[in-house]
């Protein structure tokens, strides 16, 4: 499999492409583990894509941490990982994003853009609505963090609709990715700009 075929990078933005949803908050933001409102999403991925976000991560924390992103890499918190569910379940490959609702100064954050699969705005209840268990492209924008803990994560520039798949119990974030959805409130996004396609 070649990388155009399962993620790339235009522009700055990452692209995923053909991950499975297995929790979101994206049509309506829901609370964090410090009951803070965002809009996240979590995904399952493949042995591939995770090594092409581990890349993309080495460089940010590079930019970063500049020479200390060597010695730090192994105990950054990592938006892309191996997880194994605190209820027993199956270990995946998983990448997580959030965003804010408000910036720092408390002014409104635009909600990710969604899209159905030919490109038009993606609504709740609409044609291919967006759902726990469905394919989507997702396009994210990495961000290094060394605010409360330190590490990488991923904000949500623009979730696609791709393809139906088996729906899947869940519809909002898991219980135990909020740790990772905390972390760099205090950071500002950049989400507002049209995504590239």
């Amino acid at each position: 499999m070649n990388q155009q075929s399962y993620g790339f990078t235009k522009h700055g933005v990452i692209v995923l492409r053909h991950v499975r949803v297995r929790f979101f908050a994206l049509y309506r933001p829901a609370p964090d583990f410090s009951g803070k409102d965002k809009y996240s999403i979590t995904c399952e991925i493949n042995e591939d894509q995770l090594k092409f976000l581990e890349g993309e991560m080495k460089k940010v924390a590079e930019e970063k941490w500049k020479d200390r992103a060597k010695a730090l890499w192994p105990t950054l918190n990592k938006a892309a990982k191996e997880h194994t569910p605190k209820n027993g379940g199956p270990s995946y490959l998983r990448v997580t994003a959030s965003n804010n609702t408000e910036d720092r100064r408390g002014n409104p954050i635009p909600p990710p853009q969604l899209f159905t699969h030919d490109k038009k705005p993606s609504k709740l209840g609409g044609p291919d609505e967006i759902y726990a268990g469905c394919y989507v492209n997702l396009y994210l924008a990495p961000a290094a963090y060394d605010q409360g803990s330190t590490g990488i994560k991923f904000y949500i520039r623009a979730v696609q609709f791709v393809e139906e798949g088996p729906r899947l119990g869940g519809s909002t974030v898991e219980t135990d990715d909020l740790d990772d959805l905390t972390a760099t409130e205090e950071l500002d996004q950049d989400s507002d700009e049209d995504v590239s396609w």
